[in-house]
């Protein structure tokens, strides 16, 4: 979802209806169930829908046809929330707290450190730089021939970066 989403506690409602369905339900179950009467109102429940069917909150019953399709709640999805991406996710902020204690650091260093895929660790480390966590001091030339440059990061202040991001 975007940052510009305004929230209207439909992801809310949707959860709590969804949990204290003990039985399977379809769409329209859930349609009927937050009044949602309008195609407008409707495209909006599924769209969120669809939201809590990939995140694994939401799962399918039976193989039925589209339309009747039946789905439970996940009630062991709050579980898996705190999975190996969650852990890796906390490998990889320790070791920039770490290195930025003696250094700046880059993606790289962050990657051969935690054993994380470049792709993550760039991701974590654009968000925390969006955030504000940590900024970027420079840029180091890389010893590939060809000239390339990668850029290298500092944590701004390493106590909250600890108490906010290293839960």
């Amino acid at each position: 979802m975007s940052s510009k989403a305004t929230n209207t506690g439909l992801a809310s409602r949707i959860r709590a209806w969804a949990r204290a369905r003990r039985t399977a339900f379809t769409m329209a179950d859930v349609c009927t169930a937050l009044g949602a009467r309008t195609p407008e109102e409707r495209q909006k429940v599924f769209d969120s829908f669809a939201i809590f069917r990939s995140r694994g909150e939401i799962e399918k019953t039976s193989m039925k046809q589209k339309r009747r399709q039946k789905y439970q709640y996940n009630s062991s999805w709050e579980q898996q929330k705190s999975g190996p991406e969650a852990a890796q996710k906390q490998k990889i902020c320790k070791a920039m707290r770490l290195i930025s204690f003696h250094e700046p650091f880059s993606a790289s260093d962050v990657k051969k450190m935690t054993g994380a895929t470049r792709s993550y660790t760039d991701k974590v480390t654009k968000k925390l730089l969006s955030q504000g966590y940590i900024t970027r001091v420079g840029f180091r030339t890389l010893e590939d021939g060809c000239g390339s440059k990668e850029a290298l990061y500092r944590v701004v202040n390493n106590d909250r970066f600890r108490l906010e991001v290293i839960k």
